[in-house]
């Protein structure tokens, strides 16, 4: 089971500040661009949670986090994917590109749309595929 949490603070000098919250099994992350509401959330979960800090975040659930503060966040797969190539015996084969453009941003009026049934079936074969 997964769930993400968002919280949103209203500050007084009208911006917002955010904590996001992933708990998956027994594994959680916390991240926040604000100190202070972080320690705060740390602070209040410590009463009555045991917390362990393991400093940057660079793996959560088999994937490879590189964080810039400049560039942004980047996430990896990489590892997970080879992993699973190797499993299928295809970790030979030539890759190709990506057929799509780089930096492409989609919004929700760009979804194509699936009949119900299709859309349903989708996970399901995917997943038999790859097991």
């Amino acid at each position: 089971m997964e769930s993400l949490f968002v919280k949103n603070i209203k500050k007084d000098d009208r911006s917002v500040s955010k904590i996001l919250l992933c708990i998956y099994v027994d594994e959680c992350l916390a991240a926040c661009g604000d100190e202070a509401m972080y320690k705060g959330f740390i602070s209040t979960m410590s009463e009555d949670f045991d917390l362990r800090h393991s400093g940057e975040l660079k793996w959560f659930l088999g994937t490879r986090i590189e964080q810039d503060h400049e560039k942004g966040v980047q996430l990896s797969q990489e590892q997970s994917f080879n992993g699973m190539l190797k499993r299928l015996q295809m970790s030979d084969y030539t890759p190709v590109d990506t057929p799509c453009e780089v930096n492409l941003h989609l919004g929700a009026s760009d979804n194509l749309p699936l009949d119900e049934k299709e859309h349903i079936e989708l996970p399901a074969k995917l997943l038999n595929y790859f097991l």
